[in-house]
């Protein structure tokens, strides 16, 4: 009977799956919202069903995904089957919350990688290059035209845009990685509410504006600082380029912990949720202050020191 229920709802999350993945492939309104959801048929069979079985059901969405679609389709189940089940086994499991994030955004990271170095070096697709000289010929293009109309470029200007280029290379790494980890958090925002509908047992994760970093972080920063001084100004070599990659994460990371200081503030003077999301919009503009509040909000405990 047991088994019975496991190939049945098994069967019903197939057909979830193949549902969404035709509206992906041909609505093109409508497959950015069922991106959101192709991880949920995994999700919630891994966290209700053992391994095994949720194995046997990636199998299937890779056979469907090739016969509905063409095999190009592969590497999107292979992704948000993989992380879907990764999540849907750490809540079966009982794990925290913090370790369903970790594990869930770094097995999404391992295919974004995987197959973008699979799409470089066999079918010599590169993504990132080709951007990164579409953008350049624009640049290009933009200087002549204004050239042709007789109105002179600052020379600063163009190195300037070169250099903004080759920093977008540069942090290409930090890129990805913050890039999983945040889509990751945008996956779990939507698909465990529904998750909970349904019965599944998903870790109820705290609100923004009570989010602490290690303060191990700031000691990890300072060393990065003090290396990057001994290292020199070298503007290439995988030394600048390692330590230009981990100051941008670290720095991101206490741009949020300024962020939900500042959230943390509104909430304690009753300030409505309309401000905050103002607040929020008026930060991007103010990345390095709000980077430095975090950091004296995990240096020198400023929430407890408010609440005084």
């Amino acid at each position: 009977m047991n088994q019975a229920r496991q190939l049945t709802q098994g069967a019903l999350m197939l057909a979830v799956y193949l549902v969404l993945l035709l509206i992906t492939i041909y609505v093109p309104l409508l497959s950015l919202v069922a991106n959101l959801f192709l991880i949920f048929p995994f999700l919630y069979y891994s966290a209700k069903h053992p391994a095994k079985f949720s194995f046997v059901l990636f199998i299937g969405a890779l056979i469907l995904s090739a016969v509905v679609g063409t095999v190009m389709n592969l590497p999107l189940t292979i992704m948000y089957g993989t992380t879907g089940i990764a999540m849907g086994l750490c809540i079966r499991y009982k794990k925290s919350k913090l370790f369903t994030y970790a594990v869930s955004s770094f097995v999404f990271l391992i295919n974004l990688i995987v197959q973008y170095a699979v799409a470089a070096v066999i079918f010599n697709m590169k993504f990132i290059d080709d951007m990164l000289k579409q953008v350049q010929t624009s640049i290009n293009q933009s200087v002549d035209l204004m050239e042709k109309f007789g109105q002179t470029v600052d020379p600063r200007v163009t190195s300037q845009l070169d250099a903004m280029a080759g920093l977008v290379k540069t942090l290409m790494p930090s890129l990805f990685v913050m890039g999983s980890f945040l889509l990751v958090v945008l996956l779990m925002a939507v698909n465990f509410p529904l998750a909970r509908r349904f019965h599944v047992d998903v870790p109820v994760f705290k609100p923004f504006r009570q989010m602490q970093l290690p303060k191990s972080l700031l000691w990890y920063y300072l060393i990065t600082i003090v290396i990057s001084l001994l290292v020199g100004k070298t503007e290439s070599g995988f030394a600048h380029s390692a330590l230009l990659n981990v100051s941008f994460m670290l720095l991101t990371l206490f741009y949020l912990q300024g962020l939900s200081f500042i959230y943390f503030i509104c909430h304690n003077k009753n300030v409505p949720n309309a401000v905050a999301v103002i607040l929020t919009i008026i930060t991007f503009q103010m990345l390095s202050l709000v980077s430095i509040l975090g950091m004296l909000d995990l240096g020198f405990a400023m929430r407890q020191r408010f609440q005084r």
